[in-house]
């Protein structure tokens, strides 16, 4: 699972949708959300207390883990800023880096957050 062994600024929109269509189940160390949800300060301690991993948002996942609908989400600024905003209401604050994965010909983005 590439995404988890290579730097995420490494990929790009489309990298993204091919790696949901290999229909990699959420785990331990990804999972996928459609939006970033006000719950991501818990994902955040969940993943800096084990092996680290991926967050993929602009992906919900079906009922077996597996990604569906992987259209991405709109390309805005404020997205980011909420994911900061999570990040520090953990304590001890995370490491941890953010990727916008866009397409501007659909204004559309993938978030990976490692």
């Amino acid at each position: 699972m590439k995404i988890l062994n290579q730097k995420i600024s490494d990929f790009n929109f489309h990298d993204v949708i091919e790696f949901c269509k290999e229909g990699h189940v959420e785990g331990t160390q990804l999972d996928y959300k459609k939006v970033p949800p006000k719950s991501l300060p818990k994902h955040f301690a969940a993943f800096s207390n084990t092996r680290g991993g991926v967050i993929l948002v602009g992906s919900d996942e079906d009922k077996f883990g597996k990604p569906k609908d992987f259209i991405g989400v709109d390309i805005d600024a404020q997205t980011i800023e909420k994911i900061h905003q999570y990040a520090s209401n953990v304590s001890p604050r995370p490491r941890y880096e953010v990727h916008r994965a866009e397409d501007s010909s659909t204004n559309k983005m993938f978030v990976l957050i490692r």
